[in-house]
């Protein structure tokens, strides 16, 4: 886990040439929640706005399949905090300051900065109260899982790419690729039999829904703008996962808009696009203007 000491810099930057708007969402119990443009600060927003140190913040590209683990994260623990959305294709010196390898998430909490998406909601899930998102009954399935998830994120990325570079998409996919990425969705499924369902460690929400769901989401919408493999038809069973998971009320939050996000994924021919081009919050999350007070 990477956690260090906040060291925060007022030093005035370019303003970038994203979009980004500031919304405001709010859970049922009316907790407010902003989504700020990172990109239209010029220094820490905590000295930018004044926000005590007491608030979480949460970095991140609302894009980025990584970021989306924390911020589901923090959903499921119902825990106050402000989102600042980062503009990767042109990050803000503020943030290279708080997180000098320039990746999203990171959060921010009492002069500590936490790094690393499986780490951080570890960290939250130990460190606020809250529903138990690693409940002692599933403890050793949860870890199981959480240790092979890289696996899984790279078995998919292989057979997204083909011959393109690995976060690309080709239409040169081989046979074995596709072997290799039904086999993790059996693993899945394999998973979701042995605990019962309806989440992958039985009947609650656990950290390790949280860090699949983003991935295994982006991966369908992709393998079906590309006709490469239809998850509902391939593996029901993590079909039916999905589905639950996206009526989460914090899954309808942070999951975008699968036409738009289709749309880049074509225009670009890779999942990572938003590391490279400008996307703003509302770019892919249009619903989220809804949620603006």
């Amino acid at each position: 886990m990477h956690v260090h000491q906040l060291r925060t810099s007022a030093r005035p930057i370019a303003r970038c040439h994203g979009t980004a708007a500031t919304g405001t969402t709010h859970d049922r119990a009316g907790s407010r929640r902003s989504i700020l443009d990172g990109s239209a600060l010029r220094e820490h927003p905590r000295e930018a706005l004044n926000i005590p140190g007491t608030s979480l913040l949460l970095l991140t590209h609302t894009g980025c399949p990584y970021a989306a683990r924390a911020w589901l994260a923090v959903l499921e623990k119902e825990i106050d905090f402000l989102v600042v959305h980062v503009d990767l294709a042109n990050k803000p010196g503020w943030f290279l300051q708080l997180a000098p390898r320039g990746l999203v998430p990171a959060v921010e909490f009492r002069g500590q900065v936490v790094t690393e998406s499986i780490d951080i909601c570890r960290w939250l899930d130990a460190n606020f109260p809250g529903p138990d998102l690693i409940p002692e009954a599933a403890a050793f399935h949860v870890n199981q899982l959480l240790e092979a998830s890289e696996a899984f994120t790279n078995v998919g990325l292989r057979y997204l790419a083909g011959g393109s570079r690995l976060w690309g998409i080709d239409g040169r996919q081989s046979p074995q690729t596709r072997a290799d990425y039904a086999r993790q969705l059996q693993r899945l499924a394999s998973s979701l039999d042995k605990s019962g369902g309806p989440y992958l460690a039985g009947q609650h929400v656990s950290v390790a829904d949280l860090v699949y769901f983003p991935f295994v989401e982006r991966f369908d919408v992709a393998m079906r703008e590309f006709n490469l493999l239809n998850t509902e038809k391939a593996m029901p069973a993590v079909w039916r996962w999905l589905q639950t998971m996206h009526a989460r009320e914090s899954c309808q939050i942070v999951s975008a808009n699968p036409r738009k996000l289709a749309e880049a994924y074509k225009q670009h021919s890779s999942l990572d696009f938003f590391d490279y081009c400008s996307y703003s919050t509302l770019s892919l999350h249009p619903h989220l203007e809804q949620l603006q007070s």
